[in-house]
């Protein structure tokens, strides 16, 4: 009697073992990007076990382009902003109007913004561009040739062009 409640009891853990098993099996999911046209849109496509799309939203993404200076500003500071704005603007108007590029002048002796300062390695005045995808910061880049192009208004406005223009079509 002993073994056959025994056998019993095995074979009962064997089937709920089973049905846990094949119930609770995880479904595979495929995440594939894709880029638009010209290349600054993704997409993220989840598929079933069966190959079937069953969800395909597109990826949030942005880049936002900070000008970071203190109160007191030089002629310089004060030219990195408005060449910098003037080239956005000029330049990255379809960008400006779908949401794709932000442009955020940021004053980091106010205590709200002072945490800019150690995530982005602060030093001094600068531009930096960051990457958002869907709402969390993906990657950055400081711009750190402003210094040296200022000087010559024709090279500076090119670079901050070209480092846009790269920026939006990376990733």
């Amino acid at each position: 009697m002993k073994y056959k409640i025994t056998g019993m009891v095995n074979f009962f853990f064997i089937v709920l073992l089973t049905v846990i098993i094949l119930f609770f099996q995880p479904q595979p999911v495929a995440a594939v990007e894709a880029e638009n046209e010209n290349g600054l849109s993704a997409t993220t496509i989840q598929k079933d076990d069966r190959n079937k799309v069953v969800n395909k939203k597109p990826l949030s993404r942005k880049i936002i382009a900070y000008y970071f200076h203190s109160t007191r500003r030089c002629f310089t500071c004060k030219k990195f902003e408005t060449l910098t704005q003037k080239v956005i603007q000029e330049n990255f108007q379809i960008e400006l109007g779908n949401g794709s590029l932000e442009w955020k002048p940021v004053n980091i002796d106010k205590n709200e913004n002072k945490h800019f300062i150690k995530e982005f390695n602060l030093y001094t005045k600068a531009i930096v561009l960051v990457e958002i995808i869907d709402n969390k910061r993906s990657g950055w880049k400081n711009l750190d040739q402003i210094w040296q192009k200022v000087r010559k208004e024709d090279d500076f406005k090119q670079y901050i062009r070209d480092e846009l223009k790269k920026y939006l079509k990376e990733k």
